[in-house]
């Protein structure tokens, strides 16, 4: 089996496994709040997005920035980006729009995570 099929093959069954773990976090309902964010980083660790739930945002890149520094940003935003896609998604079936709504955008992750909670802690 030559190098690139092997690629393929490999993409296909971590794409399989990333969907596996996404349909595995149980919608939030409120009373499920600590095993619906034990889920939640479970999957956001597997596909290696976690550390923006504990990290701020590092500092904007520049165009006198150096790769490093570009590099680091970009990771964070597509980290970012996703993770607020993958929350927002979990929150959807048995809470219907009535409680999405009620839940405001933010720019963050770790922002929203922190809005969740105070929403649902001790619920």
């Amino acid at each position: 089996m030559n190098g690139h099929v092997l690629f393929i093959m490999l993409k296909v069954l971590d794409a399989a496994a990333i969907q596996r773990q996404l349909t595995g976090v149980e919608p939030l309902s409120g009373s499920n709040y600590s095993r619906w964010k034990s889920q939640l980083e479970i999957v956001l660790g597997y596909l290696d997005y976690e550390f923006v739930l504990i990290e701020d945002e590092p500092e904007k890149a520049t165009n006198d920035s150096s790769d490093a520094v570009k590099l680091k940003h970009q990771k964070w935003e597509k980290a970012n980006r996703m993770s607020l896609k993958i929350i927002r998604n979990s929150i959807r079936l048995l809470l219907s729009l009535a409680i999405r709504g009620g839940i405001p955008e933010t720019k963050t992750a770790k922002e929203l995570m922190e809005v969740i909670k105070t929403q649902f802690v001790g619920s």
